[in-house]
């Protein structure tokens, strides 16, 4: 009787194949590889330009979001020292504004941009804040922080974030 393995003839397919890899597979892997590369290349970018957009938006949020609870600060200040008419007197509606903080005084103060050389780089170098001051009915003052900057990655183009609030006469 004949063994079973001189029966069965299995053909090993690695015996017969090349040994080493032929160029045209080194040029496929190589471009594969290029392709991955390239794509994890750009996606990283993207994030890092996406992450300082974000950052430039965050600081503009809360500048403008300062800039209103100031407003609010210097009504209660006003309120409790005189009333609401001297606040309103002291900053009339209708009209833009930009916040100072006068360290001699240690003091939130609100200026015009026009006439008051404090507003130069106020809040922060690359941002501009603005404030505007409305007058819905007697007891009541609307308030409106726009806070705008050029962004770094996209250079020559604004960007804007704007909140508001309403004061009252609570006395």
């Amino acid at each position: 009787m004949k063994k079973l393995s001189a029966l069965i003839s299995v053909k090993n397919p690695c015996k017969s194949a090349s040994k080493g890899l032929t160029l045209l597979e080194v040029m496929v892997s190589l471009s594969i590889l290029m392709v991955g590369m390239t794509t994890m290349v750009t996606l990283a970018i993207a994030t890092f330009q996406r992450n300082t957009t974000n950052k430039e938006r965050l600081q503009a949020t809360n500048l403008a979001d300062e800039g209103a609870e100031v407003v609010k600060y210097i009504r209660d200040k006003s309120i409790e020292s005189t009333d609401w008419n001297t606040f309103k007197s002291t900053y009339p509606a209708d009209n833009n504004y930009c916040l100072y903080y006068n360290s001699v005084s240690d003091d939130w103060e609100l200026n015009d941009p026009d006439t008051s050389p404090d507003c130069e780089g106020e809040p922060s170098p690359g941002f501009s804040r603005s404030i505007e001051i409305t007058d819905p009915d007697a007891d009541t003052r609307n308030v409106t922080c726009t806070v705008t900057w050029i962004t770094k990655e996209a250079k020559g183009v604004n960007q804007t974030v704007t909140t508001s609030t309403k004061l009252t006469n609570y006395k």
